[in-house]
């Protein structure tokens, strides 16, 4: 346990670009703590929004990868597979139109060992 590891969040937006955005990342609690977060240019976070929640607010203008942030986590002394659910609750364009996206929700997992 003691462990760290970091999560880079990134968004593919096609066509105008990303415009404005809102995206929590929650997080296993019990298994995971995080340290802190570091949002990309035009962004903020919060990684203490909520409890086992960080939250990524702003505006890209970018077009293709566009980069979000980075998470840095700290493993606990449990054992497990912590997951990571990534869920964005505003996803426009540069023009102001909703970004469509596969699904509402992105998962993924750390494993503590």
């Amino acid at each position: 346990g003691g462990d760290y590891v970091s999560i880079d969040l990134w968004v593919h937006v096609e066509g105008a670009g990303l415009g404005t955005y809102d995206i929590d990342v929650w997080y296993d609690g019990t298994l995971i703590t995080v340290i802190d977060c570091t949002a990309g240019s035009g962004g903020t976070c919060d990684p203490y929004w909520d409890v086992d929640t960080i939250n990524f607010v702003g505006y890209s203008g970018q077009g293709g990868d566009v980069y979000i942030g980075t998470i840095d986590f700290r493993a606990g002394y449990g054992t497990g597979t912590a997951y990571v659910n990534v869920t964005p609750h505003e996803l426009t364009d540069n023009q102001g139109d909703d970004v469509l996206y596969e699904a509402y929700s992105y998962s993924g997992t750390i494993e503590v060992y």
